[in-house]
């Protein structure tokens, strides 16, 4: 017991200095964070895509307790060493566990050496308590004219009170370190940051909908005053299960369906269960690779504009500002997104046109991808072309009526519809490149996943619930269906082995954005499986392929089990 505890006590006293000491300086970075990172970077897709699906937003603290699991796993086995004497083992051990920190830290964008202080500090007070232990607790004794023996008396008072104390002090130092580390973060700042009104409001929503509260009035001028599936048949995919009925190439003639719920006045299908038309922002996906959120103050943001461009620029964040401001309902979604999943939400943004920017540097000929990159060091390829159609594709500063939230990319985000957010939705944004395909490869490119990826015509049932028991009679069958830029002209639902019959559709503010649908299903006893498709603005019916999410983005019909008894 004694090996177990004594390795426990040596990694938790660093890892508790290596935390104290990230708080005192803004410079420092956290091993554990550093090697969690990495460890991102080095992820094969199908890991990350795994990770997702399994894990949800939960698959970073997941990591994050995986690399501490790592680390007590070795830990113990210094613990081995030491209490047998060994040594010049235990030590190289130990000096190994802080080399990786080190390394890990210093592969992070934008790491000096300084960073690495808190790994070194946290490896020299590992080196302590072995040093501490030998010469203590641990320390061979020597009987009357007798040589030290491994079989010595331990002094167990002595090795539990000292790992207690260091255990106490290293909790209080991890404490210390996070409640100091707040001082560089930027939650007092967004919440006190007042922006300005947008020049082009978005409209209000039809229907009786809880829209985001309205902006504050303008703050007076200041350094940071101034005026966030290519549907159908015609999916990119080739590969999957192709299932025995395909579905026609047009939608089949609507059908009546019973207008109950008066949907088609509402953006909101007012039912039990359903999403929201507006996601909330603490209830928007988060996807990233970031496992601890930058912080990045609005004072020193600078957006840079260079590459195959007439004039290079270079952007305030009182800049930004100062540019007319839109704003915007646009749904995103993730490429991670399987089919029937919940990597999708729609929020009110606000902010300034990406491809007025662009314009104004003079986007020269033969340009076709715009990278984007992030403070830190995730990069996102965009097609030019998609910028510059006219679409509100923008340099977002605000969603749903607040300063955008760190983790949505505080101060300031891109987006642009119609796209998957990991060729179009770059958070933290510091460095935009004009440049070609062939000249750069994005972060997920290398991954397996496509360059490009145009968001697929996608929909969900969330009402009711797969496995469902419901009574006999007539149930609502209710859900969301998407194609951002290009929309949503229809919803079919279909029980079992019959026809697809036409969904009531609701309303949308435009084609950007999601759009929820019933269907009045008269529910016979037995059990069911019910699908959906939907059809998009151009005619094109939804994939019926089931392919999964490599390489850009996932297809096929949704669809859930439902027991009717009475």
């Amino acid at each position: 017991m004694r090996s177990p505890l004594l390795g426990l006590v040596v990694i938790i006293v660093a890892l508790g200095v290596s935390e104290l000491v990230d708080g005192l300086f803004a410079a420092g970075r956290s091993p554990v964070v550093s090697v969690a990172e990495a460890f991102v970077d080095l992820t094969p897709a199908w890991l990350k895509d795994w990770g997702i699906r399994t894990f949800g937003a939960a698959d970073k603290v997941v990591l994050v307790v995986a690399v501490v699991a790592v680390v007590a796993i070795v830990a113990v086995c210094i613990g081995v060493l030491a209490t047998r004497r060994l040594g010049v083992p235990a030590l190289a051990t130990t000096l190994a566990i802080g080399a990786v920190g080190c390394l890990a830290v210093l592969s992070r964008p934008g790491a000096s050496a300084a960073s690495t202080l808190p790994t070194l500090a946290g490896t020299v007070a590992a080196l302590a308590v072995l040093r501490w232990y030998w010469r203590g607790p641990g320390a061979l004794r020597h009987g009357a004219g007798a040589a030290p023996t491994r079989d010595a008396p331990f002094d167990r008072r002595s090795f539990v009170t000292g790992s207690l104390t260091f255990a106490t002090m290293s909790l209080a130092a991890v404490g210390t370190g996070r409640t100091l580390a707040r001082r560089f973060g930027v939650a007092g700042e967004r919440s006190e940051l007042v922006l300005p009104p947008p020049d082009d409001a978005a409209g209000p929503l039809p229907g009786s909908v809880t829209e985001p509260a309205a902006p504050a009035p303008e703050r007076p001028p200041g350094p940071l005053s101034g005026r966030d599936q290519s549907g159908g048949n015609e999916s990119t995919s080739t590969s999957g299960e192709v299932r025995d009925e395909p579905p026609p190439d047009t939608a089949p003639p609507p059908e009546t369906v019973p207008d109950e719920l008066n949907v088609g006045d509402s953006v909101q299908v007012d039912l039990p269960g359903m999403s929201s038309f507006v996601t909330s922002n603490k209830d928007f996906y988060r996807i990233d690779t970031a496992i601890s959120v930058p912080q990045l103050r609005a004072a020193d943001w600078r957006l840079r504009v260079h590459g195959m461009v007439d004039r290079e620029l270079t952007l305030t964040f009182a800049d930004l500002l100062a540019r007319s401001q839109v704003e915007r309902y646009l749904t995103l979604s993730c490429v991670s997104n399987e089919v029937g999943g919940m990597l999708a939400g729609n929020a009110l943004w606000q902010g300034a046109l990406l491809g007025s920017i662009l314009a104004e540097a003079g986007v020269r000929a033969g340009a076709e991808q715009l990278v984007s990159r992030s403070i830190d060091g995730w990069t996102c390829g965009t097609p030019v072309a998609d910028v510059m159609d006219g679409r509100d594709a923008m340099l977002a500063i605000r969603m749903n009526r607040e300063a955008l939230p760190a983790s949505h990319g505080y101060p300031v985000r891109m987006i642009v519809p119609g796209l998957y957010g990991y060729v179009s939705a770059t958070k933290w944004v510091v460095d935009l490149e004009v440049t070609t395909w062939e000249a750069f490869d994005a972060y997920w490119v290398p991954r397996g996943y496509a360059q490009q990826a145009p968001v697929k015509t996608a929909s969900r049932i969330d009402v009711p619930r797969n496995g469902a028991v419901v009574k006999p009679g007539r149930t609502a069958v209710a859900g969301v269906a998407w194609h951002p830029h290009v929309g949503i002209s229809q919803v079919q639902v279909r029980i079992d082995g019959g026809d697809w019959v036409n969904a009531q559709l609701a309303a949308v503010p435009s084609r950007d954005t999601w759009r929820q649908w019933v269907y009045r299903w008269d529910a016979t006893p037995g059990g069911h499986i019910v699908r959906v498709r939907a059809i998009d603005g151009s005619g094109r019916v939804q994939d019926y392929r089931e392919v999964g999410v490599l390489p850009d983005g996932a297809t096929g019909y949704h669809s859930i089990s439902v027991q009717v008894t009475r």
